[in-house]
């Protein structure tokens, strides 16, 4: 687990002369995994019928069928490989919370006096940077035990297909949600606050 300072030494080459540092997390791993449930859920359903038919098609293939044998035979190598794209598939979605479960780990959500960041140390570290021109509307979910997730911009682009589309930029699964709230109003919104 990182405690604070750890989080600090990942931000500070992040940020500008002068700039200030309000307030730095990480988001829950628990919560960063939620989305997965589904997708592994259906991975499970997936994978057992991809197992009980590769086994079905080895013991029910009649040994005697007339057709090519060995390499093209129906118990072939050829034949079976037909099967990984669809074993790789459902691995893949078996893996899936152990994958958002790694994000969450490896990102950071900070604010400053200036922007807002989101730092993702992968292979490569990817930095997100939103100002106070890109803050809008902030939007708070809030949990019984005060964590939650925080929506603070909407970003749009444009899908494969060229439609228009949207996507919320949030901190996920953060402790003490209000307070991070308090300070993204107080460094940002201009006017009176609506609480």
């Amino acid at each position: 687990m990182f405690d604070d300072s750890d989080l600090r030494n990942i931000i500070e080459p992040e940020l500008d002369d002068g700039e200030q540092l309000l307030w730095t997390g990480r988001p829950s791993s628990k919560r960063m995994m939620m989305p997965s449930i589904a997708t592994f859920s259906f991975g499970v359903v997936w994978t057992s019928f991809i197992v009980n038919f590769i086994y079905m098609w080895h013991n029910d293939v009649p040994k005697n069928v007339q057709g090519p044998v060995g390499l093209f035979g129906m118990q072939g190598i050829l034949s079976n490989l037909f099967f990984v794209p669809f074993i790789v598939i459902g691995v893949g979605m078996l893996l899936s919370p152990i994958w958002f479960y790694l994000k969450a780990k490896r990102t950071v959500y900070s604010v400053t006096d200036k922007r807002v960041l989101i730092v993702q140390n992968r292979r490569s570290r990817r930095v997100q940077s939103y100002g106070p021109s890109e803050i809008g509307d902030i939007v708070r979910t809030e949990r019984a035990d005060g964590s939650g997730d925080l929506t603070f911009a909407r970003r749009g682009y444009r899908d494969s297909d060229g439609y228009q589309r949207s996507q919320d930029i949030q901190f996920v699964g953060i402790p003490d949600v209000r307070s991070v709230e308090k300070l993204l109003r107080d460094a940002f919104v201009k006017g009176p606050d609506p609480t």
